[in-house]
């Protein structure tokens, strides 16, 4: 029962937020994304949560809308603990904020270390490189920055 509290907990408030893909988050992050969800920050935003992926957008822009390689901009070294809260508010001084998808480990629910940014304005993204590349987002911390690549791959296997 204490579990399912903790969840029903976890799950509550956040839009498009699916109970048997949810994984609790650790005590702190959840209170520090908590105060960052009733910020001005995230009004407007949605969250959409699946295995291996966090994504947080604009309302009115589709969930799978985040494949424009040439506004997206690769973000690297992500700490294994942070979310959308610390990048949004990292990354918001440049211009508004069109989505940020997150890469999750699914077994554990951290971060595998990259996501990718969209800003409204596409020509924000060099931008974003020039200003935020080899920045600090934590003590220590610093993110990498780079344009993001189109889709094209190459299958090796039998």
């Amino acid at each position: 029962h204490l579990f399912k509290k903790m969840f029903s907990r976890f799950c509550k408030g956040y839009k498009n937020y699916r109970e048997d893909q949810a994984v609790p988050l650790e005590l702190l992050d959840q209170k520090r994304l908590d105060s960052f969800y009733r910020s001005d920050l995230a009004k407007g935003y949605k969250l959409f949560v699946k295995s291996g992926c966090r994504r947080f957008y604009r309302e009115g822009c589709e969930v799978d809308d985040h494949h424009d390689a040439s506004h997206q901009l690769f973000i690297g070294r992500i700490p294994k603990n942070c979310y959308e809260d610390e990048l949004v508010k990292h990354f918001c001084s440049i211009g508004t904020i069109k989505s940020i998808v997150l890469m999750m480990d699914s077994q554990s629910n951290i971060t595998r270390g990259f996501g990718f940014l969209n800003y409204e304005d596409g020509s924000l993204t060099e931008k974003a490189i020039n200003t935020f590349d080899q920045s600090y987002i934590r003590l220590n911390k610093r993110i990498g920055l780079s344009r993001g690549l189109t889709h094209n791959r190459l299958f090796f296997g039998g």
